[in-house]
C-alpha cells in the first residue's frame, strides 16, 4: 500500500481485514467510521492480531497503546493516514 491510499480505499481495506478476523461476527456493511473499536468484538488477542495485519498489509509500525487509545474506526483511519503520509 502507497501513500497515495484515498481515504475510501484506506477504509475498504479496513473493512476487508476486519472482515477477514476469524473470532468476528460482524457485518461489515454496517460498520461507519463513528462505529466504536470495542463494539466490533475484538478481544485483546484477536486486537493484536488485526494490529499485526494492518501493519503487514500496510508496511507500517503501530504501537499497542495507540490502538487501544482509539475509540472510533475514525481515529484508526486517521492514524493510518498519518503513517502512510510520511
Amino acid at each position: 500500500m502507497t501513500a497515495d491510499l484515498g481515504r475510501d480505499e484506506l477504509r475498504t481495506a479496513l473493512a476487508e481485514l476486519i472482515a477477514s478476523q476469524p473470532d468476528l461476527e460482524v457485518d461489515v456493511k454496517v460498520i461507519e467510521e463513528t462505529t466504536k473499536i470495542e463494539d466490533i468484538g475484538f478481544d485483546s488477542i484477536s486486537i493484536l492480531d488485526f494490529m499485526y495485519e494492518i501493519e503487514g498489509k500496510f508496511g507500517i509500525e503501530l504501537a499497542v497503546r495507540d490502538l487501544v487509545e482509539m475509540v472510533q474506526v475514525k481515529d484508526l483511519l486517521d492514524h493510518l493516514e498519518g503513517k502512510l503520509a510520511k
